[in-house]
């Protein structure tokens, strides 16, 4: 039975079509030629996606074995039984039953005799096409799904090597692939097909609040596959960050947390970010859907030497304001100059500020204070706070 059914299969991986990924299915597009009238499709085949130039077709759902059997029951049909071939009625299926000579056999489904096949059996999910000698089909795979892994090693310069991973429950092979990246919850078949399709001639496109990033070639999905994606060296500055938040406390320390900065070369489509220095992981981050030419920040872990001490100097309240004069001292231990960046949680939008570093505000309740330190030295910057109470 098993050898008889192995011999209908056909060939289960789809040859030389277009693969559109989203984050947990897939567009197919693919030019057929039926067998017989017959077009078999992966299993992980949406039937009522399928799109196809055909005025009317048919399509059949994989079989088992007890559809099979199920024209058969209460009729004569043979299995194996110590190597002999015995002939019995089938009683049931469920469990497999047979009456022979007065007796009932439990029999296993590989010891089942068949001669022949329903003519609607099919081994895998099957589009019928009656006259039709070439046509295109389109329809969504489920389960297919992507994201980005990124390897980044620091030298003189930033080596990016960005993958995309594929995870397909079905062999896709001699393939172009095209990945979009959005949220594909509230995506239809129709909108597929009249949207992603006619809409990927670049890589990355915006496609209706979406980017398809287009990956060159043809390739061989099946399981975890790994296609290239970014392979470039750019250049990078390391900055130094400490983070203040209570505002007034009469000291604190703190150690420098050590960042990079990049610009991106292309879009970066999201994904998890393996970052390394003369073969060692640093830190691992993660990429939030880049576009190219955007600033880059990723911290890569704290500091040992480099440490930030923040002192209030003196500190005035009144029912009207209040008014603090702050100094903070920077050490560098380092043999060169570091650029550190403090950020200060305070509310901005009526701070008066006095300050002997170079600060900007950066958000109704935040400010950055940066500062160059010189090699084994150390830094003060003195700032002044005034804040009316409303």
């Amino acid at each position: 039975m098993r050898k008889f059914l192995t011999a209908l299969l056909p060939a289960l991986a789809l040859m030389a079509g277009d693969v559109t990924v989203y984050n947990s299915q897939a567009l197919i597009s693919q030019s057929v030629k039926p067998k017989g009238s017959k077009v078999f499709l992966p299993q992980c085949v949406v039937p009522d996606s399928i799109y196809t130039e055909a005025k009317s077709y048919r399509f059949l759902k994989k079989s088992s074995i007890e559809d099979a059997l199920r024209p058969l029951i209460g009729r004569e049909i043979r299995f194996l039984k110590n190597k002999k071939v015995i002939k019995g009625r089938l009683i049931g299926l469920s469990p497999l039953i047979i009456q022979a000579d007065r007796i009932y056999w439990d029999v296993a489904l590989k010891d089942i005799v068949i001669k022949s096949l329903p003519k609607d059996f099919a081994p895998m999910p099957t589009l019928i096409l009656p006259g039709i000698k070439e046509t295109t089909l389109r329809y969504i795979c489920k389960g297919v799904r992507w994201k980005s892994v990124y390897h980044m090693d620091l030298d003189k310069k930033l080596h990016i090597k960005g993958l995309i991973q594929i995870t397909s429950p079905h062999h896709f092979k001699n393939v172009r692939v095209k990945v979009v990246a959005g949220d594909d919850s509230a995506i239809t078949p129709v909108y597929l097909k009249s949207r992603a399709v006619s809409a990927v001639a670049g890589a990355p496109k915006p496609v209706g609040g979406r980017y398809v990033y287009e990956i060159s070639g043809r390739w061989d999905l099946n399981g975890e596959s790994f296609l290239p994606y970014i392979d470039e060296s750019i250049p990078f500055k390391q900055v130094f960050k400490v983070r203040f938040s209570n505002g007034f406390a009469a000291k604190i320390e703190k150690k420098a947390g050590r960042y990079i900065v990049f610009k991106s070369p292309k879009p970066l489509p999201k994904g998890r970010a393996f970052i390394y220095k003369d073969g060692l992981l640093l830190h691992t981050s993660y990429l939030w859907d880049i576009p190219k030419g955007k600033e880059v920040e990723l911290f890569v872990g704290g500091d040992f030497d480099i440490r930030v001490v923040k002192e209030v100097v003196s500190l005035e309240k009144s029912k009207r304001f209040i008014r603090s004069k702050v100094r903070y001292s920077i050490y560098n231990p380092k043999p060169k100059a570091v650029h550190i960046d403090i950020e200060e949680r305070i509310p901005t939008t009526a701070l008066k500020i006095k300050g002997e570093c170079p600060y900007r505000i950066l958000n109704a309740s935040s400010l950055l204070i940066k500062a160059q330190v010189a090699p084994k030295a150390s830094l003060e910057c003195d700032f002044e706070y005034y804040l009316p109470k409303r």
